[in-house]
């Protein structure tokens, strides 16, 4: 078996990680949000900032394509507001890593939840989505 240094895996996992949320679909510009909730851009981007200012909601930066904000946090039906439960939730995985880190938290598998996906219990049932995130502090602190 051929030897690889651990810096390198570490940057192929954070590499297809990245490849993962950015295929995913599920982080969109400020435009395309925008054109869904039928705003002006230049006023749902200054809520946008102030949203993430008071830590209600993060984006990613992604290259090309700009600054990403998870659509998965806004419901059509209830207007253009980040789900409540997306500060507490913040304020537990701020010290997980990067954005990007957050990013795949979100959209990945979490044994806490059966193996669902954070993103799509959100709205269903935010309460077992922050014990996830708590649960998840918990394991970043204890290594």
């Amino acid at each position: 078996m051929e030897n690889v240094e651990p810096g390198l895996i570490q940057q192929r996992m954070f590499e297809d990680a990245r490849t993962y949320v950015r295929n995913s679909g599920e982080f969109q510009t400020a435009q395309v949000l925008a054109k869904l909730f039928s705003l002006d851009l230049d006023d749902f981007q200054a809520r946008l900032e102030s949203w993430k200012s008071r830590g209600e909601i993060f984006s990613i930066e992604d290259g090309d394509s700009g600054e990403l904000f998870p659509a998965f946090a806004f419901d059509q039906t209830r207007g253009p507001s980040p789900h409540e439960a997306m500060s507490q939730i913040l304020k537990f995985l701020a010290n997980i890593g990067s954005k990007w880190a957050i990013a795949s938290w979100f959209i990945g598998l979490n044994s806490y939840l059966d193996d669902q996906c954070p993103k799509d219990l959100l709205w269903e049932d935010p309460d077992w989505v922050i014990e996830a995130a708590r649960d998840e502090m918990i394991e970043c602190h204890h290594g």
